[in-house]
């Protein structure tokens, strides 16, 4: 149907066979992209980019992976989209600060999604199956390559800008260029793990056990903050190395539930079961301890003289880092206050209250104060401080992650999802999963590193159903004896037998 509108219109449409099926490609790539986006989230748009030399080049997605050329995809098909009001478009925006340009984005309209209906019986051709990444161009990385070489973090920039009425200048971080991916047997080697690790992610469905109208607050949030709303099809995972060293960073990214606020992870469900989330504690500063040959005895993140709560150690756990990654002091005092900024204006913007320390730290001179009595407090890795060894500390924990998932895919054909220093299992796995990360760790560390299991959201899980099963008691018994209320007997069996249910359940509560 859309091509013959397309010949209606003149110079569009070509004369030779070999043309026709190039653009017959093209707007069925297009019109198959646009229906899944729109399936997973109506108010989504799908980017794509108008300059000419994108579809251009030996690392162009546009050219090698989707078989696409700029003149078939902007000058013809768009256009005659556009045209034809099949799609609403959103230009292109340029913004001093890179991490707020759009590309060019596109959607279908109404038109378009009523004469998909029509013809959804219809099959496509199979070269449709590989589908374009929705989205922005702002996320880190797209494509099929799944070991991703980054080069070296370039300097910053700033520029001026008006905030409240006032001139201030603002500190811009461009981000670090893809590499070529050198082909050797160690990143073979890492592709072959990894195709493995993906062939059993697309096999397990991923999802979040809330309801409709939460997961459309939860993407309008994430919308908002500039970060990809969910689509539980977006599985698989690829690796990023940085500094152009495949021995700095290498950690898995590109699931959807990475995106997510960390308050939602105990919804999520894998293959409809509930989940928990062991990570190792003290993680990155108990490796360093191991390369000196030190045990980390106690908490990595607990300071005497500052209150012991939850509160202050998630405070001192990345001041730590930064002390680690920066390259001095005032560079750790700096990052330390963005990142408080960013989870300030995050927080109103979600509805969340921040719980304050109980000790005032915002001058130099405070943060000072707490950073010298945390060297102080970890002086036997006191020659890693202000080194960068966040991107080496990075490629330890990869290779553990990936030693774990290849693990309990092996063992147990069970997916393990990611998240740096901690894994989503399948709750009936825990137990496996905890041993054998154990065993990885105290191989790799040569010392143990504790584990914390992460329940929380198991247990709540586990209350609600205990909650839903009594009251289902309750109104079963009640109706049985409404029903035959003048037999006394029949009220006594009932009894009992919800007695010995409810002595079951409270069993299972204390399990």
């Amino acid at each position: 149907s859309l091509l013959e509108d397309m010949k209606l219109v003149p110079g569009l449409f070509p004369q030779r066979p070999t043309d026709v099926r190039k653009l017959q490609h093209h707007v069925a790539f297009f019109v198959v992209n646009l229906y899944h986006v729109h399936l997973q989230d109506q108010s989504r748009w799908l980017s794509f980019s108008r300059n000419k030399m994108k579809y251009t080049g030996k690392d162009s997605k546009y050219k090698h992976t989707f078989k696409l050329s700029h003149e078939y995809s902007v000058n013809k098909v768009i256009k005659f989209l556009l045209d034809s009001q099949y799609i609403d478009h959103s230009p292109f925006i340029h913004h001093p600060d890179p991490s707020k340009s759009r590309q060019s984005r596109i959607r279908a309209t109404q038109k378009l999604i009523d004469l998909i209906k029509m013809h959804e019986q219809e099959s496509l051709p199979e070269e449709e199956n590989d589908l374009w990444e929705p989205g922005d161009d702002r996320d880190d990385y797209k494509g099929e390559e799944t070991i991703v070489v980054k080069g070296l973090k370039p300097p910053p920039r700033y520029v001026w800008q008006m905030e409240n009425g006032v001139k201030m200048k603002k500190k811009i971080q461009p981000k670090r260029k893809v590499c070529q991916t050198p082909d050797t047997p160690q990143v073979r080697k890492m592709r072959e793990n990894l195709s493995k690790i993906n062939a059993l992610m697309d096999r397990t469905e991923i999802t979040l056990d809330v309801t409709e109208e939460e997961l459309q607050r939860l993407n309008e949030n994430l919308r908002r903050d500039g970060n990809a709303v969910i689509d539980f099809t977006r599985k698989r995972l690829h690796r990023v190395f940085l500094d152009r060293r495949l021995d700095r960073g290498g950690r898995f990214y590109g699931a959807w539930y990475q995106g997510i606020p960390k308050e939602y992870r105990e919804h999520i469900l894998i293959n409809g079961s509930p989940v928990c989330e062991p990570d190792f504690s003290g993680y990155h500063p108990r490796m360093l301890y191991a390369m000196q040959g030190f045990p980390l005895i106690s908490d990595p993140y607990r300071l005497d003289g500052y209150p012991d709560t939850d509160e202050m150690r998630s405070f001192l756990k990345p001041l730590l880092l930064m002390i680690v990654n920066a390259k001095d002091e005032q560079g750790a005092i700096r990052g330390m206050r963005q990142k408080l900024r960013k989870e300030a204006n995050k927080a109103e913007r979600w509805g969340i209250k921040i719980v304050p320390l109980g000790v005032e730290i915002r001058t130099d001179a405070q943060y000072r104060e707490v950073m010298s009595k945390l060297i102080f407090l970890h002086q036997p890795i006191e020659k890693f401080f202000y080194t960068g060894m966040g991107a080496y500390l990075q490629h330890l924990d990869s290779q553990i992650a990936e030693a774990i998932m290849l693990h309990l895919a092996d063992n147990y054909d069970t997916a393990v999802l990611p998240v740096h220093d901690s894994f989503i299992v399948d709750f009936r796995f825990a137990k496996p999963l905890c041993d054998f990360m154990n065993q990885v760790v105290e191989q790799a560390l040569k010392q143990p590193v504790p584990i914390k299991r992460n329940e929380g959201g198991l247990l709540k899980r586990r209350d609600l159903a205990v909650n839903r099963a009594t009251e289902m008691i309750d109104q079963f018994v009640d109706s049985v004896i409404e029903a035959d209320k003048d037999n006394s007997e029949t009220e006594r069996l009932v009894r009992a037998f919800e007695t010995e249910l409810k002595k079951v359940l409270e069993k299972v509560r204390q399990m």
